[in-house]
């Protein structure tokens, strides 16, 4: 679990308690992280004594469902994501599976990988479309709250990585296919 994980996890909690469940599923939406990797932050949230556990409850749907625990930041959590927040941010490089796949590769592995290139491209096209359908407010608009501002952000950062992203498979793929072209076929 990365520390970028367990501060999403500290933030949304902090933004508002809730079941483990309702906290993973807006670490997925906002964030796109999930999964157990959003309990284990949990765990290591209350074992820091960042987060505290409000013990079971009933489901809110029912109260013969099964009890559920509920997260509450504690002050030492919310001060931890203060200073979080305060502190320097460093960029750390992202590093994607296909860019892997290439670092290990021989020419027997470019065709497929220059597929692989163009196929990821298209995938990222499609995300970008979605991202941009429905029309972004104007951040210059006096009554943008700072919810609305905070997605048109977030929205902004993923297409400008998308966007980053296409332009370099497109750039490998062309580099590989040269490469390829140039590369004596086996006998």
């Amino acid at each position: 679990m990365g520390l970028r994980q367990r501060h999403v996890v500290l933030g949304l909690v902090v933004e508002r308690s809730g079941y483990g469940y309702q906290i993973s599923q807006q670490a997925r939406d906002r964030f796109a992280m999930g999964g157990t990797g959003v309990y284990q932050a949990l765990d290591k949230l209350v074992e820091q004594r960042q987060v505290k556990l409000l013990g079971p409850r009933s489901g809110p749907d029912s109260p013969r469902a099964a009890p559920r625990t509920m997260y509450e930041a504690t002050d030492e959590g919310r001060q931890a994501l203060h200073d979080w927040i305060m502190g320097s941010s460093v960029f750390a490089w992202p590093r994607q599976e296909l860019d892997v796949k290439l670092s290990f590769s021989t020419p027997l592995h470019w065709p497929r990988l220059i597929q692989q290139l163009r196929d990821q491209a298209l995938y990222c096209l499609g995300e970008v479309r979605d991202l941009t359908k429905p029309p972004l407010v104007d951040h210059r608009d006096p009554s943008v709250t700072w919810p609305e501002a905070d997605e048109i952000l977030q929205r902004k950062a993923k297409v400008a990585a998308l966007e980053g992203r296409i332009e370099w498979c497109h750039h490998a793929a062309e580099m590989l296919e040269g490469l390829l072209a140039r590369t004596p076929k086996p006998v």
